[in-house]
């Protein structure tokens, strides 16, 4: 079960964020919930009992989610740990939070993060709580090939990546990036440059505007 932490404020958030991503079907419900009681704000005819019945409190959330969500069975694959909301919650109440997971509720769970960007926080309370560490680095040219399936319905514009994977690997590397996200970006957003260029020399245009 994928959990970015992106943004996350608050332990309840990350609950929330786990529960929906196993059962996803169960978010529509509090969208259609939320605009409900934000309705009974502007149409009191709605009634203020409708408000009660919809508007849970975390303790009655909780409470649904035990009761409907087994983990016992699930991975649990935190990422982004370095994006947290630091502002709001720090790397020791996400590390004592995913501990507790584990020493309590024996779950399993992988925790991916940029450690260099984490600062001392992260490796005073690391120790106590990961069991394993592996780091990791990525070959773009491992992962070239699987970006460029996302593109399956341009198929024209999935042969042109594959021709110019080595040039846009060279550069990349003479940036001294590695970084995977950098090269979906450079990938989606040269895809709309070249869905807007036809004709007879479109290909060295291409070319050239890479």
């Amino acid at each position: 079960i994928f959990v970015s932490l992106y943004g996350v404020a608050s332990i309840e958030e990350i609950k929330e964020r786990v529960f929906y991503a196993i059962n996803p079907s169960y978010k529509w419900l509090e969208i259609a919930s939320n605009k409900i009681v934000s309705a009974t704000e502007v149409i009191p005819a709605l009634g203020s009992g409708l408000k009660n019945v919809l508007s849970c409190n975390n303790k009655e959330k909780e409470k649904i989610r035990n009761a409907i969500t087994n983990y016992a069975d699930k991975v649990l694959f935190f990422d982004d740990l370095e994006r947290i909301d630091k502002t709001k919650i720090d790397i020791q109440s996400i590390l004592g939070y995913i501990n507790s997971l584990t020493e309590h509720n024996h779950y399993k769970i992988i925790v991916v993060a940029n450690d260099e960007v984490l600062g001392d926080d992260y490796k005073q309370f690391k120790e106590k709580t990961i069991r394993f560490s592996y780091h990791h680095f990525p070959k773009l040219s491992d992962i070239f090939d699987s970006i460029c399936e996302k593109y399956e319905e341009n198929n024209q514009y999935k042969i042109f990546l594959n021709k110019q994977k080595q040039f846009i690997l060279d550069i990349i590397s003479a940036g001294r990036c590695n970084n995977i996200r950098t090269l979906i970006f450079i990938t989606d957003v040269y895809k709309k440059i070249f869905e807007r260029i036809n004709g007879d020399y479109s290909n060295e245009i291409n070319q050239d505007l890479l």
